[in-house]
């Protein structure tokens, strides 16, 4: 057996104790979040909103594109600052007017916060993402958005679960 087939049939809930997978939670609270539902299935729709928004220095965090089943437009979400979030509702309302993008709703909400598992040992073990989210789950806590990467898993929530969910996490990984 290759030594990456070794390290890809492990699992967090298998490891040895003094492994270290998840090396700390985070929490932000400066997220908000906009939502356009309704859009022309077409990625210069998506060019031309984050161009947009670029132009005007607002740092994007996550990004949700989905399809609904239509198939003819596409719902997109995405997370910035608190503080960029009435320039950025402006900037994208301007731009469905000016492109006549029929249809489409924008929406915001900003009383949200983003809780991360960060961990470089994250990469070698499989499992992290099922016990955050099982954790979160079996504390009522409901999830917004989700991002991934090799070591960090991104959870979108209410602004009003942030704590709890940082102690549900910090137990669920670092006080074992």
């Amino acid at each position: 057996m290759s030594e990456l087939k070794k390290k890809s049939s492990k699992t967090a809930a298998s490891m040895a104790p003094e492994t270290i997978v998840v090396d700390g939670i985070t929490l932000d609270r400066n997220v908000s979040k906009i939502t356009l539902s309704g859009l022309r299935k077409d990625g210069a729709v998506i060019s031309e909103i984050f161009a947009k928004l670029g132009t005007l220095g607002v740092n994007v965090d996550i990004i949700v594109h989905d399809r609904p089943e239509d198939d003819l437009t596409m719902k997109l979400g995405f997370t910035i600052a608190k503080s960029d979030l009435d320039a950025a509702k402006k900037a994208i309302s301007a731009l469905v007017r000016d492109q006549n993008y029929r249809d489409v709703k924008v929406s915001a909400e900003s009383d949200l916060a983003k809780v991360s598992v960060v961990g470089v040992g994250m990469k070698n073990y499989a499992g992290v993402a099922g016990r955050t989210f099982s954790a979160l789950a079996s504390h009522e806590i409901d999830i917004n958005m989700i991002s991934t990467s090799e070591i960090k898993i991104s959870v979108v929530i209410d602004e009003a679960d942030a704590q709890k969910a940082m102690a549900i996490l910090h137990k669920e990984f670092i006080d074992r």
